[in-house]
């Protein structure tokens, strides 16, 4: 192909990604799955070529190179030999004959003939650009950088008669739309004949067009050539009553029949009928004329029509032309011998299309409708078809949420038999996630009391034995108990962030946290907003307790004389605690060392500077968020983001 006779091969670059297959693959894939055990759907893709091939290709030169030249002449018809009965080139076919068909070449005219009028002179043809094969082309920006541009090409001589260079923009317009590009002189392009190379994407095109506003739309041209086939028909039929009672005079003059169709007594009423004759100067000239012509002088006869009559005096040619008042016309005309007449007459039916170009309006705008109509009533149906038909698997996937929510414990249906399998392992795997969970829980329990007993013995003992190494033994442990209830903490909050539907009113926690820090922080000005009663925390109570008492005690702590705490919305489905103090504040240069593990910026405090460290991994346990700031009194502001469960 592309112009050699060279076999190719063609090896994968990369091994196939993910679900991808070869065709060959597939092919072999659907057999196996059909039930086909031929022996072919088990051979690999060298044996099918080799098989495809036969002895015409040596494949250890194709697997060694990459390529096998076939051994074609270059020219292998040369000495005949064509696949026909005689070896020779048949302009007539047996073959076809004896099918019935005719045996030699016929010419199929256009579907728009190029003979069309002073009004579209030139013919048009829109073959693809040069460098792109089809539309799908048009995406390689290489290739649109070679083609530059849509072009028109048009002959030297019909340029010159419209004052057109190479790179003007020109306007291109038939009966159908217009679009606009650039021009370029080509002898390309033979006269009368212009090339509006196309494939082009609309939106690449000026004023967002192409080509294709000028060609047909197969549907609107078939009702249209339809109804000019009828046109044609009739007009045929007038020709031929003008011929059947045409007479010759004595002295040689024509003389037209009477015509029964009234319009043509009318000026200008559209339908015109004249007898002619084709004279040494090339040129028609009238005999006689219809009513309806009035003051104009023939109906319009391009040389190539008469040209045509002459090469084929028994046919008949049907074109396009303007007629009086700037009509849209359609002509027919024939030429034929009248008895006492050497020189033949031409008989010419002209009727205005108007009115089928009108119909064939109104049948696009109607088919147009009818189909947007349907596109619009396939989109329903699709959407109907998705609505009522996944309904279903919408409801389990809100069943779902439900119980992601807290809302519920398991899928409860009720649901399609379809679904109802994949409903029970859903709710098998919510099982097995409780008790994953709660073996965790349990696990860490047990380590909890497996370490706190003997740290505490180990303060017991220190307490009992008073002295520097009782002082050492004392804060080591003390430590060790710190850390231990840190990270079984972090253990726990995990477990429980990973366990589904846990749900924790918000407002009830901060009503508590405020009656217990009102009582023990009497001299401080507790402010303390338990905030919207509908918000439900997305979590274990304890945990929520933990995260909010110790920011809270925090800053009561080092508070002068006011606390503030409030709840806000936060982005998605989570929401903001927000605790301001007057304290002293820390410097945002020591706001993160403060998060770190066992981070304490005042040696002399109590504690073991694991309560904020604690908060971060809590929240971020959940997925939340905690951050530092300063507060409007100076102090120090927390914000901590958690998730928020669906009320």
């Amino acid at each position: 192909s592309y112009g050699h006779t060279d076999v190719l091969l063609n090896r994968p670059a990369i091994a196939t990604l993910g679900h991808a297959r070869t065709n060959t693959q597939i092919f072999r894939e659907l057999a196996k799955h059909m039930g086909f055990t031929d022996a072919c759907f088990a051979d690999d893709d060298l044996t099918l070529a080799r098989a495809a091939f036969g002895n015409a290709v040596d494949f250890d030169v194709l697997l060694e190179q990459g390529f096998y030249t076939l051994p074609m002449p270059e020219a292998p018809f040369a000495q005949g030999a064509f696949p026909t009965p005689s070896g020779k080139c048949e302009f007539f076919s047996e073959r076809l004959h004896a099918m019935g068909q005719d045996g030699l070449p016929d010419h199929v005219p256009n579907f728009e003939v190029a003979i069309s009028g002073d009004r579209f002179p030139l013919a048009m043809i829109s073959p693809p650009a040069r460098n792109f094969l089809n539309s799908t082309f048009v995406n390689v920006k290489s290739l649109r950088d070679i083609e530059g541009q849509p072009l028109l090409e048009i002959n030297g001589t019909d340029a010159a008669v419209r004052g057109i260079a190479s790179g003007d923009i020109v306007r291109v317009f038939n009966q159908r739309g217009s679009y606009r590009c650039a021009a370029e002189v080509s002898q390309r392009a033979r006269p009368g004949v212009v090339h509006g190379l196309g494939v082009w994407w609309r939106k690449l095109g000026l004023d967002g067009s192409n080509v294709n506003e000028l060609t047909s739309q197969n549907l609107t041209a078939s009702f249209n050539h339809a109804a000019e086939v009828r046109l044609d028909q009739s007009l045929s039929e007038d020709a031929d009553d003008l011929y059947a009672g045409a007479a010759v005079g004595p002295q040689g003059d024509v003389f037209a029949p009477a015509i029964t169709d009234v319009r043509a007594t009318r000026a200008y009423s559209g339908k015109y009928w004249e007898l002619g004759e084709i004279g040494p100067d090339g040129q028609l000239h009238a005999l006689v004329l219809s009513r309806s012509m009035w003051d104009v002088d023939g109906l319009p006869a391009r040389p190539g029509v008469l040209k045509a009559l002459r090469n084929k005096p028994a046919g008949r040619l049907s074109y396009d032309g303007v007629g009086p008042h700037d009509q849209h016309l359609r002509i027919t005309a024939m030429q034929r011998i009248l008895p006492g007449r050497a020189r033949p007459v031409v008989f010419m039916t002209a009727e205005d299309r108007g009115p089928i170009d009108v119909d064939a309006r109104s049948f696009a705008l109607t088919t147009a409708a009818a189909l947007l109509a349907l596109g619009l009533g396939l989109v329903a149906a699709v959407v109907l078809q998705v609505r009522f038909g996944l309904a279903p698997l919408f409801a389990m996937r809100r069943d779902l949420a439900g119980v992601r929510e807290g809302r519920a414990e398991a899928l409860t249906g009720p649901y399609p038999r379809e679904l109802q399998p994949l409903a029970d392992e859903l709710n098998a795997l919510l099982t097995h996630n409780r008790e994953v969970v709660e073996r965790q829980r349990t696990h860490v329990g047990n380590l909890a009391h497996a370490l706190k007993t003997p740290i505490s013995a180990l303060l017991m003992e220190a307490e009992q034995q008073p002295g520097p190494l009782s002082d050492l033994v004392t804060r080591q442990a003390t430590a060790m108990r710190g850390h231990v209830e840190h990270h079984l903490r972090r253990a726990r909050a995990a477990a429980r962030s990973q366990s589904l539907g846990e749900r924790t009113p918000v407002a009830p926690v901060m009503e508590e946290l405020s009656r217990l820090l009102e009582k023990v922080y009497r001299t401080k000005d507790l402010d303390i907003d338990p905030g919207d009663p509908d918000l439900v925390f997305a979590g274990e109570r304890q945990d929520l307790l933990e995260i909010i008492g110790n920011i809270l005690e925090n800053a009561c702590k080092w508070s002068r004389t006011a606390v503030a705490a409030r709840i806000e919305p936060a982005e998605g489905r989570r929401f903001r605690v927000v605790i301001e103090d007057d304290g002293p504040g820390l410097p945002a240069d020591q706001r993160a060392e403060a998060l770190r593990r066992g981070a304490r910026l005042d040696e002399g405090a109590p504690g073991s500077g694991l309560g904020l460290a604690i908060v971060s991994d809590l929240a971020r346990a959940y997925g939340g968020e905690l951050h530092l700031g300063e507060s409007p009194s100076g102090g120090l502001k927390v914000e901590i983001v958690l998730p928020r469960a669906e009320a």
